[in-house]
């Protein structure tokens, strides 16, 4: 996210967690993922109340963001490509696209898969209309997430 179009806030998230579930068609699998807002890290402790505070991520209200994909196949998520689906925060739902890379994933090894996804969002989407002429609305998202399988 861009501050006054000079400066970039970084921060990461400390518990991102999902699981591989089998996909509504046969050999597809769902990338079903969440991540716990408390677990914000950033340089400030000041900017971490901001962005769990009502003008942002509401965390009090709304503590996790939830991402659930759209059915894709075991080889892609190991070619990586694009992986879409629905990202819900702040009481809503949108749609989103992220950039999947390649992956060593094996699911015979759950405990070893490891997806990295890029992709970007629009603050006003979620109603994350704070601070506008300070905030550009891009908020830009690098995410590694750790999934086990889940057996049905």
């Amino acid at each position: 996210m861009r501050l006054f179009w000079l400066h970039t806030i970084g921060g990461r998230f400390r518990h991102i967690a999902g699981v591989l579930l089998p996909g509504t068609t046969p050999h597809t699998l769902i990338v079903d993922a969440s991540i716990a807002l408390a677990s914000v890290e950033v340089d400030s402790a000041r900017t971490r109340r901001w962005l769990l505070g009502p003008d942002f991520f509401d965390a009090d209200r709304y503590p996790d963001i939830h991402f659930v994909s759209d059915p894709i196949s075991p080889a892609a998520l190991a070619s990586g490509g694009n992986l879409t689906g629905r990202l819900s925060m702040r009481g809503m739902v949108r749609p989103i696209s992220f950039e999947l890379q390649p992956s060593r994933c094996t699911l015979e090894l759950p405990q070893d898969c490891r997806f990295e996804l890029r992709g970007s969002l629009q603050r006003d989407d979620f109603a994350m209309n704070g601070y506008r002429g300070a905030l550009s609305n891009r908020v830009d998202l690098n995410l590694e997430i750790a999934l086990a399988t889940a057996l049905r």
